[in-house]
């Protein structure tokens, strides 16, 4: 009787172990689960973020680009204005020397 007691025993440690470990395996499922559709979510938000990065960089280059042109035409403007203006002096000082002088 024993053996028998003692075979018994044993056999419900075992059932009880294996439950053990179905419970511990079917909690790490689930959680696995859970724990990669918020990484397949997290990534989706990443790729959505890292394409409006991507826009908003290719934004920035065309604006840079712009403002550079604007730059260099306002650096143009200016030599034109500073020629003008040395163009406009030097048509001053020789006038003075062409207008006759008047006598009283």
């Amino acid at each position: 009787m024993k053996t028998n007691t003692g075979l018994i025993a044993g056999l419900v440690v075992s059932v009880l172990l294996a439950a053990v470990f179905a419970v511990l395996w079917y909690g790490a499922y689930e959680d696995n689960k859970l724990l990669t559709r918020k990484v397949n979510y997290l990534t989706q938000q990443l790729q959505g973020n890292l394409s409006l990065l991507q826009k908003t960089s290719q934004q920035l280059a065309e604006t840079q680009r712009q403002l550079q042109d604007a730059q260099n035409q306002l650096e143009q403007t200016q030599k034109q204005l500073r020629d003008a203006q040395a163009q406009l002096s030097q048509a001053r000082s020789s006038s003075r020397y062409l207008r006759p002088r008047r006598t009283s």
